[in-house]
């Protein structure tokens, strides 16, 4: 086992939360008892078991990132681009002048990635699953299929597991073989 001899200091802060954006905010209705649960605005909750969450509403993306980066990014990730300037604002940091992999920003989130899913989901889908997959059940994968706006279609892979598990192995010039000849392709 390694012993780590150097310390970390936490030196900035930077909050993005449904009762507070920025630190200050944050704190301030945290100790007010402030939640910020409420009923769901974003979208119909009327099919969910529960219709409160912990919505950021007052958030505006263009407010904190460049144009450029607002089509490539989900708003959980614009959020925790948005909350790690302001920790390193908050510590008094320029990334300008420091020297390059002298620092770090450690970021942390419940989940994220769902509206950048949700637009995934409605463009053509093509699933391709192992058939001995234990990582990720066949049903969720199924499910995903069902949740899909655009066109669908699953492609269950014979004998495979997880492709994690052969990823740098055989698993693509398998993977090709086994496409070509459901395609009738013949030679590469």
């Amino acid at each position: 086992m390694t012993t780590r001899t150097e310390n970390t200091v936490v030196t900035g802060l930077g909050v993005v939360a449904p009762n507070g954006l920025g630190t200050e905010e944050f704190w301030t209705a945290t100790l007010k008892g402030i939640s910020g649960i409420d009923r769901i605005s974003r979208y119909d909750p009327s099919g969910y078991p529960s219709p409160l969450a912990g919505e950021v509403l007052d958030f505006n993306a263009s407010d904190h990132l460049s144009n450029r980066m607002l089509p490539q990014t989900d708003r959980m990730t614009q959020m925790a681009l948005a909350a790690s300037d302001w920790a390193l604002s908050d510590a008094g940091v320029d990334p300008a002048a420091m020297p390059e992999f002298d620092m770090g920003v450690v970021t942390a989130s419940a989940s994220g990635g769902f509206e950048f899913a949700q637009n995934e989901l409605q463009m053509p889908l093509l699933a391709i699953h192992g058939e001995l997959d234990t990582i990720i059940p066949l049903d969720a994968c199924e499910r995903m299929l069902e949740w899909a706006e655009g066109k669908t279609e699953l492609i269950l892979y014979p004998g495979e597991r997880h492709v994690a598990t052969n990823y740098f192995g055989d698993f693509i010039p398998r993977f090709c073989d086994w496409m070509s000849e459901q395609l009738g392709v013949t030679g590469h």
